[in-house]
This record gives structure tokens, sequence and C-alpha cells, in this order.
């Protein structure tokens, strides 16, 4: 596909994101991990920051790198993803409402983790 439609093309970066999703369901989420942060530098170049298709990157980038046991990038990118979902899509659009909790919880596991003191 990228051959026919070019790197940056909707399609093409739609098929990167689901052979990441593929990697990562079949065992590897580094191979994972590394065409998902490739879908997101195209999709923000391409299509700017807050357009939706960069949010859901975005959104797939932050799952992995929470998957991997990067707590503080992957809630650090889900911030940003909802920051952006509010402005773009509405504080109830179905995408920000079912991204909101899961970062709550996130949030949350990582405050108990923080040592006291």
């Amino acid at each position: 596909m990228t051959r026919v439609l070019g790197e940056e093309h909707p399609k093409t970066l739609a098929s990167m994101s689901n052979l990441a999703e593929t990697l990562r369901a079949h065992g590897d989420p580094a191979a994972a991990r590394r065409i998902q942060e490739r879908v997101l530098d195209l999709t923000t170049r391409v299509l700017g920051e807050k357009h939706p298709d960069t949010l859901t990157a975005m959104n797939n980038l932050a799952a992995l790198q929470l998957e991997a046991g990067d707590r503080e990038g992957g809630i650090r990118l889900l911030r940003k993803c909802l920051l952006g979902r509010r402005e773009v899509l509405g504080e109830n659009h179905p995408d920000t409402v079912a991204l909101a909790e899961p970062l709550r919880l996130w949030e949350a596991q990582s405050n108990d983790s923080q040592p006291s003191g």
C-alpha cells in the first residue's frame, strides 16, 4: 500500500495502525510501538495535532506505552489526547467520554503507587 498510495495517505496510515494492533495482539509490543509512533508522527504532520485521526493514533500509542509499563509517558499522552478530544469533539462525544474514565483510573493507580512522605 505504501508503494502505491504513499506513506502519508490515510489508508496507509490506517493499515499501519492495524498492523501495529495485530503485532501487539500476537505478542510483539515493541514492534507495535515503533509502528504506532510512526503513525502518530505522520498523522500529526499531515493532518495536524488536533485532527480526530491524530487523536486516535495518540490514544493507541498511549495504550501501548501503558502496556509496556511506561505509565508516565502513557498518562501524559492520554491527557494530551483527552484535551484534544474535548476541544475538537466536545465533552460529551463518545470518544471523549470513553477516554475520560480510563485516564482517571490510570491517574489514580499512578497516585497510589507514589511513595508518601
